[in-house]
């Protein structure tokens, strides 16, 4: 907020209709053991106790005129890790967020959407942000940009065609720790960082057309078109001994992805929906891929479990396989996912909620070449969140509870349910509480 408050003003300054001019803020504090941004001899992340705090303030405007819709927001995330980082400083991450929607006509609108942010990040934190991404850079400092810009016309009653364009890129600022891998024994030497983040940059074009079958039911055809370029892969190819001297420092991928969805309700309580599909995908760079055709599929179950006048309680249940292109490592993966959500509204202050979630590489695609004693690298993420929220007289929100997480390396698909294996680490468990207070508007000078 303290480098993008200032945009704000001048934007507002710039806007000659009405404007709303909004203040908040968000405090987190968490406690737990989670990984220290270390990493021991046998090429793990050592795990410590740990104290974190983060305060956000965040400074919005808002902008209605007609058929037009303008909100920017920007905010200062300010982390630290007292415990058991007592005599390093904060952290400071400068994020800004702009959205314009435009309406030409009861048919047609146009969205852009903006954001950019750059700052200092740390396992703890990228952790969140790549929340199911089983390798992990340990500490850097990134530029991160993301654009995109969904059209849509309904041509008619039943029938919905869009288009959404969408660019991202994203690099690291600092200069990259080397890795100190013995080639000879393929251990880490304590306290050295194996994996930063490369530059990674997307591009993406999806046309899509909707068509309502009937009030409960609508299928989705869609075939968007992307293209993956990920740059300095070398120390991260290295490190992790994927491949043979010289390692690759360039991957490009190129993918279109046509695909079917269905969205059906059953009844007043469960709806259904399936994606089926296949993703062509073919590499102008990097490592060699396996089969260039791959399945794409997602099923989910969203269900009404309980309804009275004081309570609801929701679920979801879903499983699917797709393309992954790793960010990190600079590989092309098929992965497997499996999510569980559970929601409750417990009266007009009280809310309860509880996430399970499970990603792995089902092709093993990413394994040590037979021959080098580096550690397997981690393709599996495992996650436990549960969350309570009280909201008190409109003014703060209050989210308290639980988190756990692990990664794994690849695991066969008889090792799926064994919670209790060995091979999982790097693990995290918080307890946290969040205090989110709602937009206020400053009071107007005299």
């Amino acid at each position: 907020m303290f480098a993008g408050g200032p945009t704000l003003l001048s934007a507002l300054c710039l806007i000659q209709a009405e404007a709303h001019f909004d203040v908040g803020g968000r405090f987190e504090t968490r406690v737990g053991q989670a990984p220290t941004g270390t990493v021991t001899t046998s090429g793990q992340l050592a795990e410590q106790s740990q104290l974190m705090v983060v305060a956000t303030p965040e400074l919005g405007l808002r902008w209605i005129e007609g058929v037009d819709n303008l909100r920017a927001d920007s905010s200062t995330r300010i982390l630290w890790r007292p415990i058991p980082l007592y005599d390093h400083r904060p952290l400071f991450l400068e994020s800004v967020d702009l959205a314009h929607t435009h309406r030409p006509s009861k048919r047609s609108q146009w969205q852009l959407n903006l954001t950019g942010s750059y700052g200092e990040q740390d396992y703890t934190s990228l952790s969140q942000q790549f929340a199911a991404q089983p390798a992990l850079p340990l500490s850097l400092t990134a530029l991160i940009v993301n654009a995109t810009v969904d059209a849509s016309w309904r041509s008619s009653r039943r029938t919905t065609l869009s288009l959404r364009m969408g660019a991202l890129h994203r690099r690291t600022v600092n200069a990259p720790t080397t890795s100190s891998v013995s080639a000879s024994t393929g251990t880490v030497q304590a306290g050295t960082t194996v994996f930063t983040l490369p530059t990674q940059t997307v591009v993406m074009v999806g046309p899509q057309a909707e068509f309502a079958l009937s009030r409960q039911s609508r299928i989705e055809l869609s075939a968007p078109l992307t293209d993956y370029d990920i740059q300095g892969l070398a120390q991260n190819q290295a490190a992790s001994f994927l491949v043979s001297s010289p390692p690759p420092d360039h991957a490009n991928y190129a993918t279109i992805q046509p695909q079917l969805s269905l969205l059906d309700s059953l009844n007043r309580r469960h709806q259904l929906h399936i994606v089926a599909g296949l993703t062509y995908a073919r590499s102008f760079h990097g490592a060699a891929m396996g089969s260039p055709i791959t399945p794409l599929a997602q099923v989910e179950l969203s269900s009404l479990l309980v309804r009275t006048r004081a309570t609801t309680w929701r679920s979801s249940i879903g499983a699917g396989t797709s393309w992954y292109a790793d960010p990190i490592l600079g590989q092309a993966v098929q992965r497997g996912n499996a999510q569980v959500n559970l929601d409750a509204e417990l009266g007009p202050d009280w809310g309860a909620g509880l996430r399970m979630a499970f990603v792995t590489d089902v092709s093993g695609q990413l394994r040590n070449p037979a021959g080098t004693d580096a550690p397997p690298l981690d393709e599996s993420f495992r996650s436990v969140d549960l969350s309570f929220r009280h909201r008190w007289a409109n003014a703060v929100v209050a989210d308290f509870g639980a988190r756990y997480a692990e990664r794994a390396p690849h695991l066969e698909p008889s090792n799926y349910l064994d919670v209790f294996s060995s091979v999982w680490h790097n693990r995290e468990l918080w307890a946290f509480l969040v205090l989110t207070t709602e937009p206020r508007r400053p009071p107007r000078p005299m």
